[in-house]
């Protein structure tokens, strides 16, 4: 919480545009019932990153007639595994299997997969060689703002991320877009469930935001005229695709 408040009161100036990405991970049917809708609402696109094992075959996760509804209301379609392992603790083979067959899976489906969030925000070093020969970006878990510096280097492959939960401050995170807005940073939102106002579980799935606390972070984006895009469009904007 120190290093998180320290970073609310730096003054660096870059130059680039404020953005906000939200990120909604895994592929959970709560994400396309409770979650689209939300950003619909405003015209907001968003990056899922998808398990696509379970996609159409587990009713926890969504089909991909759900994904292309996503698609069409120009959602960044990326990947996330294929089931979602801690690949520190897989074999080399068990790795690459996950990696491509994830992407395979999407490819099957029209969807370049371009970039890439670690499950659990685990890497090491051989895990985070075999995706930079994949992917054009990584997205991790560490709370730090992201900064494009003037000589247009950014973290790519730890791309940090600021967890959106039930639990978390609401005004601590207005301050975060305020802070992002002021310094024309880039901040990344991680979502996992999304879940009505009321639903037990919010109380017991960390991971957990409801639907209200969802909507006051996005309008506040509106409210602030922040802009709101998707990973790879803040890649292509920014000419940062290999």
């Amino acid at each position: 919480m120190k290093k998180l408040l320290a970073l609310l009161v730096l003054a660096v100036a870059v130059p680039v545009h404020a953005e906000v990405t939200f990120t909604f991970d895994d592929g959970s049917r709560t994400q396309i019932d409770n979650g689209y809708p939300v950003l619909f609402h405003y015209h907001y696109p968003a990056t899922i990153y998808l398990v696509t094992k379970p996609l159409g075959h587990d009713d926890w996760y969504m089909n991909w007639g759900d994904v292309k509804t996503l698609e069409l209301a120009d959602w960044d379609i990326e990947a996330h595994t294929r089931t979602h392992p801690h690949l520190d603790k897989l074999s080399h083979r068990q790795l690459i299997a996950e990696l491509d067959g994830c992407r395979a899976d999407l490819k099957w489906h029209g969807y370049a997969a371009r970039h890439f969030a670690t499950p659990f925000g685990e890497t090491d070093p051989a895990v985070q060689r075999e995706l930079k020969k994949r992917f054009v970006s990584v997205r991790a878990g560490e709370v730090i703002l992201n900064e494009l510096n003037y000589e247009n280097k950014l973290s790519r492959y730890n791309l940090s991320t600021f967890a959106l939960t039930e639990s978390t401050d609401l005004d601590l995170m207005k301050r975060l877009i305020e802070h992002g807005t002021f310094e024309k940073r880039w901040l990344i939102f991680m979502v996992h469930k999304v879940l009505p106002d009321g639903d037990p579980r919010l109380k017991n799935e960390p991971y957990s935001v409801s639907v209200s606390k969802l909507r006051a972070v996005v309008a506040y984006c509106n409210i602030q005229g922040t802009k709101v895009v998707t990973v790879d469009q803040y890649f292509k904007a920014h000419g940062l695709e290999k």
